[in-house]
């Protein structure tokens, strides 16, 4: 067919047909061969997705909880660490308080140190102390301690009709001992003795009794007798110790030296 190139105007073109592509139809063959190919691609997806994609999410998602876990513990022992590293620079200061609970409650009797205290307290506070009398240490119980009796425990009566049962205290491990000591000077300096005996000397001492009289005393040994308007104090009082053993006698009696 002739084709005309003219252009002028009002000449029609005569368009020119195309061919089809791919206008090979295709076979039941080819068509049946997509579909399996797509259904094994599918089949393959799945397989892999539960065989392989979700044991690895979920080994994922257990190595993120141990991590949290682990992270949390991490925290817990770090704040434990702060708070020891705290307490170790308070270690001086643990020190201390114990060597004062050793010195309050020491493992023996150490009556020459006590009583060197008590002149220490003394000199201290202008006052003398003229004798201390100390007794043998006894087992301590509350109801022991300045003649002041603890409520006992009583064990109910059986259903039986059984009558009930005191139980007496039971020792707790410390020891006491009843100490009298007789201090002379004047009022203001024996409250200062007083005072000082609770709270500076480094003793742990229980005042159970305080019997003041103001004169004149007749000299006993080497002690000074107490001239007219001098007031003296008779003071009796419990120290405590804590032995590992029971602690032998430790009684002193006399003038102090």
């Amino acid at each position: 067919m002739s084709v005309s190139t003219d252009k002028r105007p009002g000449v029609r073109r005569l368009a020119v047909p195309k061919k089809p592509v791919n206008s090979v139809p295709r076979s039941s063959a080819e068509r049946l061969w997509l579909i399996g190919g797509g259904t094994v691609a599918l089949l393959l997806t799945i397989i892999a997705y539960f065989f392989f994609i979700s044991p690895q999410r979920s080994e994922t998602d257990s190595v993120r909880s141990n991590v949290s876990d682990a992270a949390a513990r991490n925290a817990v022992l770090q704040q434990k660490l702060n708070q020891l590293r705290q307490q170790n620079q308070e270690l001086p200061r643990y020190r201390a308080e114990e060597e004062a609970a050793r010195k309050a409650l020491p493992a023996s009797t150490d009556v020459s140190d006590f009583i060197r205290s008590l002149q220490s307290l003394g000199g201290a506070t202008g006052t003398n102390v003229i004798s201390v009398t100390v007794g043998n240490p006894t087992p301590f119980t509350p109801a022991t301690v300045g003649g002041v009796a603890a409520p006992s425990a009583s064990a109910s009566s059986s259903p039986a009709g059984g009558s009930a049962s005191s139980a007496s205290p039971r020792p707790s491990g410390v020891y006491g001992m009843t100490i009298s000591a007789q201090v002379t000077g004047s009022a203001a300096n024996l409250t200062r003795f007083i005072d000082q005996l609770q709270n500076v000397q480094p003793r742990a001492v229980l005042v159970t009794s305080v019997n003041e009289t103001t004169g004149s005393t007749t000299t006993t040994g080497s002690s000074a007798a107490a001239g007219s308007g001098v007031t003296t104090l008779a003071i009796g009082m419990t120290a405590f110790v804590a032995p590992n053993a029971a602690p032998a006698a430790a009684t002193s009696t006399g003038p102090a030296k």
